[in-house]
């Protein structure tokens, strides 16, 4: 008599079987045929029809300029563009970190790179009298919520 475990092993895994969820929508091998069906895919453009030149299919894309703007009208507006954040003229910058302050890659890293020491070093004198102002406010018992926490904010001048 052989082990049930042994046995076990020589059944093989129960195959996956496809399930519509919706009748509405496709299996991914009959969208793909569906798809290729339609003579747009597969035919050649018209003589008459512009395509776009080889050098700008090949450009790089620019990703600068303003995505959106919001007026808020006692303070000013807020505006997000996408370019160098490092060359924006702005009043304020917000950047993600984590709650430890020790960003091991990304935008927060090159901002402390490049704010050198004294950046860094006001960012944590900052977070350390947040951090005495709310450990006197919840008593010394708690002394892990008075950390900062995700999505807390600091504000740094620098």
């Amino acid at each position: 008599e052989q082990h049930v475990d042994y046995t076990r092993q020589l059944t093989p895994p129960k195959p996956q079987r496809m399930i519509d969820i919706d009748p509405k929508l496709y299996r991914p091998m009959e969208e793909t045929r569906r798809l290729f069906k339609h003579p747009e895919i597969t035919q050649q453009p018209q003589e008459e029809v512009s395509l776009k030149p080889l050098h700008k299919i090949i450009q790089a894309p620019s990703f600068t300029g303003q995505l959106g703007r919001i007026d808020l009208e006692p303070f000013g507006c807020l505006e997000v563009e996408h370019g160098d954040i490092f060359a924006a003229e702005a009043d304020a910058v917000i950047l993600p970190m984590t709650p430890n302050l020790c960003p091991y890659r990304g935008l927060p890293l090159e901002v402390f790179d490049r704010g050198g020491r004294e950046l860094v070093e006001e960012t944590f004198y900052v977070a350390k009298e947040d951090f005495d102002k709310r450990q006197a406010d919840l008593g010394m018992a708690d002394v892990a919520q008075a950390a900062l926490q995700a999505g807390d904010t600091i504000i740094v001048s620098g």
